[in-house]
């Protein structure tokens, strides 16, 4: 049997991350530094102080201050993704339910309604392929089945729908308050003994010149503009579009964060426009263009938005 298929009984037990870091813990001040406020930065430092490590975690402005604070607050189970990465799709739908599990309190289901256009008569089957793939998922992320209505289900539904509509399909996402969870997330790691420093910047991550190891994090108050340092033996770098900058204070190339930006626009009005989440192309797109359009509502806005078909990167660790 080759190295990469050895049966996981077979392995060589390997130490867990968080009781290597243990090993001598007690010559620095924390374990871990986690740089950056958002969802994957308050995440990790709730993460690790439930796994008994030291943590100080460091927001430069606010939490949720980027991409988890400005997004169109959905935790999709990554449909676009299933015709050519189904493994991300899988995970996608699988971190949903993660979710769901851990706050159950701050999700609500979105239905999408996929309209369809008489003259576009074939994307009516191939969507209806599509998400039957997406179904084998839906239980993951504890999803309904997809549908298919017909023109006169649609209107009843959704009667300010224009076009001469074939049908249209169903399925259903999750949303979320993006600030809440991260807010949850660091009060909830402060409350199990993390150092949360809002309003701080790092300015230098200390290395040993020889291993390369980090030493320390230095960082600076914003607000009173005093500065200081702490000890650890790792730090994450979660800081989403502003990785590349993280790494350059490690003295590391930015390309070792490299970060691909997805462009994306929201805009919110201020009342509902339409009773569920509609996915579809705006007017003037041209049959080229990828990426979809979508319209989600709450109880008093609504939010119109653009997706990227971009695969997003994830923030690194050191």
């Amino acid at each position: 049997m080759g190295k990469d298929t050895v049966s996981p009984s077979k392995r060589k037990p390997q130490t867990r991350p968080e009781r290597r870091l243990a090993v001598g813990a007690d010559q620095t001040e924390v374990d871990v530094v986690v740089i950056g406020g958002g969802v994957n930065g308050t995440g990790v430092a709730r993460d690790a102080t439930m796994r008994g490590l030291r943590v100080a975690l460091f927001e430069r402005n606010d939490l949720a201050f980027g991409a988890s604070g400005n997004n169109s607050g959905m935790i999709h189970g990554g449909l676009r993704y299933i015709r050519n990465d189904p493994e991300v799709t899988e995970t996608s739908c699988r971190d949903s339910g993660h979710i769901q599990r851990i706050a159950p309190h701050l999700l609500f289901r979105i239905p999408f309604i996929v309209p369809v256009e008489r003259e576009r008569k074939i994307w009516l089957r191939l969507i209806d392929a599509g998400l039957e793939a997406y179904d084998k998922f839906q239980p993951l992320k504890r999803g309904k089945p997809h549908t298919l209505l017909d023109p006169y289900e649609v209107r009843q539904l959704e009667p300010g729908l224009a076009g001469d509509l074939v049908g249209a399909l169903t399925f259903d996402e999750w949303g979320i308050d993006g600030p809440r969870l991260c807010t949850a997330n660091a009060v909830d790691a402060e409350e199990r003994g993390a150092k949360i420093r809002v309003g701080c910047t790092v300015e230098q991550i200390e290395r040993d010149e020889k291993t390369g190891a980090v030493r320390a994090v230095r960082y600076r108050d914003r607000r009173t503009d005093q500065a200081g340092r702490i000890t650890t033996r790792a730090v994450v770098n979660a800081s989403g579009a502003w990785a590349p900058i993280t790494a350059s204070l490690g003295a590391l190339p930015a390309q070792r964060a490299r970060v691909r930006p997805g462009k994306g626009i929201h805009i919110v009005y201020d009342r509902r426009l339409c009773n569920y989440a509609i996915m579809a192309r705006a007017a003037s797109t041209p049959p080229a263009t990828s990426g979809c359009r979508s319209s989600r509502t709450s109880s008093t806005i609504a939010v119109t938005s653009t997706t990227s078909s971009r695969r997003p990167k994830r923030s690194g660790t050191w």
